[in-house]
């Protein structure tokens, strides 16, 4: 089991989860659990075939994870987090880190993508999961996390060599009225297909992306990873974030103010 918060270098707390006593928290994992994470989600060799995950994705020791799109953040989830119950951030968990100043300017992170409507240029895609959400009862737009979706290799997807379908039991979906409003919030919106969400390199949330597969350089991903756990274990694993962060400046500072009075 790989407990993210045992050796995190930022933590935040979203809100309340559903079962009683426990808090969705956004953790930002070290380096040494990102580079696992990195490691369990190109092990796959069916994935290796698919152009959607041919962009750039690296693991750079000093920055982490480098390189996001949607389609790249979906088999991240899907081979290396799901199994130990986290997740990435959706636009919900990223506002919040947003507005206490948790996420920094000049890169770019993908939240999830916003479905409008069946019209190119991905109207395959948005065609299979307009199906898939009318069977859910669900009404657009929707504003979709990658923890309600999954993938599947499909060699006749000429464009992505993959489908994207919902998970079993999608959670955090938005949908229909409070979908419009969170839209409505968004700095730039493109109102048709498949569009990708995500936090731009100066601090904007946006909706224009239509291609689900380029990565770059500047982007993020992994970076920060949600999770669920009780009011103990979140309240702990602070403590020992805050001994990890400052632990050794007291210490000097507490040494060098008893040596002044020696």
């Amino acid at each position: 089991m790989v407990n993210i918060l045992e050796d995190a270098r930022d933590l935040a707390v979203i809100g309340k989860a559903e079962q009683e006593d426990r808090f969705v928290y956004a953790a930002k994992p070290s380096l040494e659990k990102l580079a696992q994470f990195y490691k369990a989600s190109i092990s796959n060799p069916e994935d290796a075939e698919i152009k959607a995950f041919q962009s750039h994705y690296e693991f750079d020791r000093k920055k982490g994870i480098t390189g996001s799109s949607p389609s790249l953040n979906l088999r991240l989830e899907k081979r290396a987090l799901r199994l130990y119950q986290l997740w990435l951030p959706g636009l919900l968990e990223g506002r919040v880190l947003d507005k206490r100043k948790k996420l920094e300017n000049n890169v770019y992170r993908d939240y999830g993508i916003i479905l409008l409507d069946n019209s190119p240029p991905d109207e395959e895609i948005a065609e299979a999961l307009i199906a898939q959400a009318s069977r859910l009862g669900l009404q657009l737009p929707l504003i979709i996390p990658f923890r309600a979706l999954d993938y599947s290799q499909n060699k006749g997807n000429q464009k992505y060599g993959l489908d994207i379908s919902f998970v079993q039991n999608p959670r955090g979906i938005i949908s229909g009225e409070e979908a419009v409003k969170q839209i409505k919030l968004l700095n730039v919106v493109k109102r048709s297909s498949v569009r990708r969400l995500i936090r731009d390199i100066g601090g904007g949330w946006r909706a224009a992306w239509y291609y689900l597969a380029n990565s770059y350089e500047g982007g993020r991903s992994g970076d920060w990873i949600c999770g669920e756990a009780t009011r103990d274990d979140l309240s702990q694993a602070h403590k020992e974030l805050m001994e990890r962060k400052y632990g050794s400046m007291i210490k000097k500072e507490t040494a060098e103010f008893k040596q002044s009075l020696s």
